[in-house]
């Protein structure tokens, strides 16, 4: 039997209400040492106000705003094979910009990046993160710190998969 269950690389954390979206998940063993042929079914552990889910496919459809926890256990297999992902059904962002698209800074400098998303009205959450956080580090509200001098690629993403950049050049 597997014990146990993962989800392949999910695009986006959030969802529009009205869409859908097929989660796929493999169940296998975790010692890896025989093949597990067995499927996964899928169900909804939280939040089945705001989603469905078909059990043998995987395909979500959000129905009104709010967090679904979604919850893939292998058919056959142990207590702990399966693994969960948590979807925010929302208003997506459909664009993503950032207030500074480049940007030279000096070691222990600070600035503060700004995140513009449209609709206005979006619920979508964001995330930011650093391509090298040896140069700079970002925190979840777009302040950066230079670190040492060097590279790096300060990203912010929405949970619907939208993206910015901007490149930071740390001197000396």
């Amino acid at each position: 039997p597997a014990d146990v269950v993962e989800f392949s690389t999910v695009k986006a954390t959030s969802l529009a209400v009205g869409k859908s979206i097929t989660l796929k998940a493999k169940a296998s063993r975790d010692d890896r040492e025989k093949p597990v042929s067995t499927g996964v079914e899928y169900s909804i552990v939280e939040g089945e106000e705001y989603a469905t889910i078909d059990a043998e496919k995987g395909k979500l459809v959000a129905l009104e705003e709010g967090y679904v926890t979604v919850r893939a256990t292998a058919v056959v297999g142990t207590e702990e094979a399966y693994a969960d992902v948590v979807i925010k059904v929302c208003v997506p962002a459909t664009k993503v910009t950032l207030s500074v698209k480049k940007a030279t800074m000096s070691v222990d400098e600070e600035i503060q990046l700004e995140a513009n998303t449209l609709p206005v009205h979006n619920t979508d959450d964001i995330f930011w993160s650093s391509s090298n956080e040896d140069v700079a580090v970002v925190d979840e509200d777009g302040n950066v710190v230079a670190l040492s001098e060097g590279s790096a690629k300060i990203t912010v993403k929405t949970g619907s998969g939208k993206s910015a950049t901007c490149t930071i050049k740390v001197t000396p």
